[in-house]
C-alpha cells in the first residue's frame, strides 16, 4: 500500500471525528458517566480491581473490550478515568464509522472518495445521543460495526497480520451478544 492511499482515510477519519464531536456537544470536555459507566465500569471496576473481573458477565454476557477498557482505565487517576471513559468509546466509534473508507473495502466501492463519503454520510445520520458515541458500555455497538467490516474484508496476506486481526475477531465477537448468536 502506498502512503498516498491513506490520505482519504485520514480525512475521512477526521471528518468522521469532527462531525461527532460536534453532535456530542460538551460530552468531551465534561464526561458525564451516562448510563451503566458510572455504575457498571467506573464504580465497579474501582471496588473489583482483580484482572479477572475482564471476564465477568454483564446481564447474561461478557462484553469483554468493554471490560477490558474499564479495567484498564480504572488503573489511572480516579479523576482521568471519566475522561477516558469518554474519549476512548469515542475513539471506538470512530474508528467504526471511518473504516470503510480504508483502501481494503475497494473490493466493495472501487471508488475512494465515495467510500469516505458513505462513511461521512454515516456519522452524520442522527441515530443516538451523545451516549450512544461517548459510553464506554453502549460501545458495544460500535464494536459490532467493526467486527462485521472486519469479517467481510479480504484475509491479510501476511500471517503475522493474520493472527492479530483473529485475535482482534475474537475479542469483538465477545464483546456483543449479537455476536454469538
Amino acid at each position: 500500500m502506498k502512503p498516498r492511499d491513506l490520505l482519504i482515510p485520514i480525512a475521512a477519519s477526521v471528518a468522521v471525528a469532527a462531525l461527532l464531536a460536534w453532535r456530542v456537544g460538551d460530552a468531551l470536555l465534561w464526561p458525564v458517566l451516562h448510563n451503566e459507566d458510572g455504575k457498571i465500569m467506573f464504580g465497579y471496576f474501582l471496588n473489583h480491581p482483580d484482572p479477572a473481573q475482564v471476564f465477568r458477565a454483564y446481564l447474561g454476557y461478557v462484553s469483554l473490550v468493554p471490560n477490558l477498557v474499564g479495567f484498564a482505565v480504572m488503573k489511572t487517576t480516579v479523576s482521568t478515568a471519566p475522561y477516558l471513559l469518554t474519549w476512548i468509546p469515542f475513539a471506538i466509534a470512530t474508528v467504526a464509522l471511518s473504516m470503510f473508507s480504508w483502501p481494503r473495502y475497494r473490493f466493495l466501492v472501487a471508488d475512494d472518495r465515495a467510500r469516505a463519503a458513505v462513511c461521512i454520510a454515516l456519522a452524520a445520520v442522527p441515530l443516538g445521543n451523545a451516549a450512544l458515541f461517548t459510553n464506554t458500555t453502549f460501545s458495544q455497538w460500535h464494536l459490532l460495526w467493526i467486527l462485521m467490516l472486519a469479517v467481510l474484508a479480504p484475509a491479510p496476506r501476511s500471517r503475522a497480520v493474520a493472527a492479530v486481526e483473529l485475535a482482534v475477531l475474537a475479542a469483538l465477537v465477545w464483546s456483543h451478544p449479537l455476536s454469538l448468536t
